[in-house]
Formats: structure tokens, C-alpha cells, sequence
């Protein structure tokens, strides 16, 4: 059993989904496909070159820790996934789904405004559409990261029980040290989220996902 994570920048898959991607990565294949080298940031890091070189180093580590198999980089620009987006990048999306035949995908979800998270969403699910022509049906999990979507909206949901696997997310968390500026902010949302998540379910801790 394969499982695809696809997100836009490095740091989203374990932002999202990083203590299921553990959980599940004992017993399942786990590849991330990463749209774009989230170059944007830190923008007083003007070699561009040298960030995009980091941030790919800081992802192989996270999917060390995580449990990943493989990460596959599709080298968009950031901010710029929608705009460069074309019929190439289309077809190497789609070798992959067809060399791996996931049973499982995890995604951004539409409800987060991220320009290239919103843009990822709308890539892997004409995916999804053609994977179900062809008779495959693959579940798919989508992950909030700019938001926090409380379950007493009544949202159809998934909630994975992390309890376990949590502290490995963190861990992988810690290897993007260039985004530190960020994780500041980040990090006690993720912790704070998952610690409200589980205890709405009876988890020590949990991850969410909308049903799309």
C-alpha cells in the first residue's frame, strides 16, 4: 500500500500531516511529491540558489525522521504554482500517480487561501479525477495549515489518533531551520491544535482532515 502526500512548499507535508505521515509510514509506503522549493522565504535571503539547496536538505531530513520512502521536488516557483502549472508538469504528476497507485493521498484543502496551497488542491484533485476514470479509487485526506477549523462546525472529518507518532512530527519540524521565523508562530499552533483535536475525540493528541 502506497501513500502520496502532496503540498506545495517544503515543510507543509509535516505542517499538515507530519504525525500521520509516522504513523502510517510503519506499515505503508509513504511519498511526498513538493510542488514548489518555497524559495519566498525568508526573503532577506537574497542567494536563491543556495535557500532552494537548504530547504531540499531540510525536507530529505524531515522524511528521514518521518518515515518517508522518497520525495520528488516539481520545482515550481513559490507563490508561482498555479502560473507555471502546464501540460509537462501535468504529465509527470501523472507518471507518478501511475507508478505508485496510491491507495491513500493527503492534500491541502481548498478551504486554506494559500495561493499555492489553493493551487495544489485544484492540481492533485483533476488527478484524483482522471485516477477514478481509469477505475482507481483513491481516498483522499485534506489538511488545513493557515487556519484553525473547529469540529463543532459540523464538518465531515477524518481525525487520525497521533498520540504516538506526535513528538516524531516535531522532530521533523526542527530540521527546517530556515524557516525558523516562521515556526515561532507555526509550531504552538500545531501543538495547540492537535492537543484540542484529540481531546474533542479522546485522543492525548490528533491530526484533522476535511472530507472535499
Amino acid at each position: 500500500m502506497t501513500v502520496l502526500v502532496c503540498v506545495a512548499h517544503p515543510d507543509d507535508e509535516v505542517l499538515g500531516c507530519g504525525a500521520t505521515i509516522a504513523k502510517l509510514s510503519k506499515k505503508e509506503k509513504v511519498i511526498t511529491i513538493i510542488f514548489s522549493y518555497g524559495d519566498a522565504w525568508p526573503p532577506w535571503m537574497v542567494d536563491k540558489k543556495d535557500l532552494i539547496k537548504t530547504r531540499v536538505k531540510e525536507s530529505k531530513l524531515a522524511a528521514e525522521i518521518l518515515g518517508v520512502k522518497k520525495t520528488y521536488f516539481m520545482g515550481l516557483k513559490d507563490t508561482r504554482v498555479e502560473a507555471e502549472w502546464d501540460v509537462n508538469k501535468e504529465k509527470a504528476l501523472h507518471r507518478l500517480f501511475e507508478k505508485y497507485k496510491p491507495s491513500k493521498v493527503f492534500t491541502h484543502t481548498a478551504r486554506d487561501k494559500h495561493v499555492d496551497h489553493a493551487a495544489v488542491n485544484k492540481i492533485v484533485n483533476k488527478e484524483l479525477r482522471k485516477q477514478k476514470l481509469l477505475g482507481r479509487e483513491i481516498k483522499a485526506y485534506y489538511f488545513e495549515i493557515n487556519f484553525w477549523s473547529f469540529l463543532n462546525s459540523g464538518e465531515p472529518v477524518f481525525v487520525f489518533d497521533v498520540s504516538k507518532t506526535f513528538g516524531k512530527k516535531l522532530e521533523a519540524l526542527d530540521m527546517f531551520e530556515s524557516q525558523k521565523s516562521l515556526m515561532i508562530f507555526l509550531k504552538p499552533m500545531v501543538i495547540a491544535k492537535a492537543y484540542f483535536y484529540g481531546k474533542e475525540h479522546g485522543y492525548e493528541r490528533a491530526e484533522y482532515y476535511f472530507k472535499e
